[in-house]
């Protein structure tokens, strides 16, 4: 029954999804697959993959939301090597590494639908392998792999955060199968495999980059060196093949980011930037650097202690290690990267997976279970995206515009507890 019901409710979900990308291929512009689209574009055209959004800190600069648009076009660069122009000139650039254009080029050769739902459809792929990954992962019959395989992949597709990444084909469910394998293979000891799992997710996605502090304080080299390797190895190639110059240009565009302030941004930079700039009087951007310095303590902090936690774990067994540095440092990967969106967070299935098998050791695992189940229910509340605040447009810095920055902090305090000393009374 369970079976036939996921089985219907899939069809559904299927239908849906069919829907977002109709949609997103309708209006190209709502979709970040555009962007990574259009550098593909770009890079055949012998341009930079890369562009940097023209000032919007202010009313009067070109691309902020409160400058009349009769003062826009004034005020607006002309189009250059790292000024986008044309129709969309305040477009968010691609904030992928070099390398990942090695994955676009390609799809740019076709047309933009094609291209889109391609690479949709990997998506999608990658969605379903990690469930079986997981599921896989503890001993059961093949008929039984295949029934949580259906029922989790149901789940994770009717999760908000999951039908976000699609809409904007977005890499949350591409890197989750990377690090499924990266915990699987390290919980076996495998570490060098391991690694290169993890070094390719790195790669792809910088901001995983903690994961490697994680693996420092395990004490297991051999996984470190690996993913070090690997990363470095992603890196050099994406110089080899685009030049420099573009990773130079990436470097700029990441340090020149000022839309952290989206009510999708679940990072404590987030938080701090939609308190002081997102107010009807807010004195934006000169409190930009106090904003930054808030931040970015609260994300040391928060590493800390996510550091001291594995270690502890660790000193208990090694496998208690290895699930801490994932079920708790995806969370804090989020929390303390300046661009923690909601549509990574399918990546937490990996930490809630893990938490959850860690409450069978308690004497009633039911208040814990029901706490893992609370970020989940927070985060699949359907909270529609909305761009950087502003004096005339103000956030509501507290309440629903930081609701998936709670969801992200509620589900790390909930992890930790899960990954508590074994509370069994047997």
């Amino acid at each position: 029954m369970m079976s036939l019901a996921a089985l219907l409710a899939l069809a559904a979900l299927g239908h849906h999804y069919v829907q977002v990308g109709t949609n997103a291929i309708t209006r190209p512009s709502s979709s970040d697959f555009y962007k990574f689209y259009l550098s593909a574009e770009r890079v055949r055209a012998g341009q930079s993959m890369y562009w940097l959004v023209p000032p919007r800190e202010r009313q009067g600069d070109a691309c902020h939301p409160d400058t009349p648009d009769v003062d826009r076009a004034s005020t607006m660069p002309l189009p250059g090597r790292l000024t986008l122009g044309g129709e969309l000139p305040c477009l968010g650039p691609n904030l992928n590494p070099p390398i990942f254009m090695a994955v676009m080029l390609p799809l740019s050769l076709l047309p933009y639908g094609q291209a889109w739902w391609i690479w949709a459809a990997f998506s999608s792929i990658c969605t379903v392998f990690s469930v079986w990954l997981l599921a896989v992962s503890k001993q059961r019959a093949t008929t039984e792999h295949m029934r949580w395989t259906l029922l989790g992949s149901t789940a994770l597709f009717a999760y908000y955060p999951t039908m976000a990444n699609f809409s904007l084909g977005q890499l949350g469910s591409v890197l989750l199968p990377l690090l499924a394998m990266g915990w699987f293979d390290l919980r076996k000891g495998r570490p060098v495999r391991s690694g290169l799992w993890l070094g390719l997710a790195i790669g792809i996605k910088p901001f995983l980059g903690v994961l490697l502090l994680g693996l420092f304080v395990l004490g297991n080299w051999k996984a470190l060196i690996s993913a070090t390797c690997a990363l470095l190895g992603l890196s050099a190639l994406g110089a080899l093949i685009f030049g420099m110059s573009a990773c130079q240009d990436y470097v700029l565009v990441a340090g020149n980011v000022s839309w952290t302030a989206s009510n999708w941004n679940g990072s404590w930079f987030g938080f701090f930037d939609r308190y002081f700039g997102g107010q009807a009087n807010a004195n934006w951007p000169a409190n930009k650097p106090l904003s930054k310095a808030l931040g970015t303590a609260l994300a040391v902090l928060t590493v800390g202690l996510w550091a001291w936690i594995t270690r502890g774990q660790h000193r208990r067994a090694a496998t208690n290690g290895v699930d801490a540095l994932f079920a708790l440092g995806l969370p804090v990967a989020l929390l303390t990267s300046p661009l923690g969106w909601v549509y990574y967070f399918p990546v937490l299935t990996l930490s809630g997976f893990i938490a959850w098998q860690h409450t069978s050791h308690a004497a009633d695992p039911r208040p814990l279970r029901l706490a893992l189940l609370l970020p989940v229910v927070m985060s699949v509340v359907p909270i529609s995206l909305k761009p950087s605040p502003s004096p005339l447009s103000p956030t509501l810095w507290y309440g629903v515009d930081a609701w998936y920055f709670y969801s992200l902090l509620i589900a790390l305090f909930a992890y930790s507890v899960a990954m508590r000393p074994n509370r069994s009374t047997a």
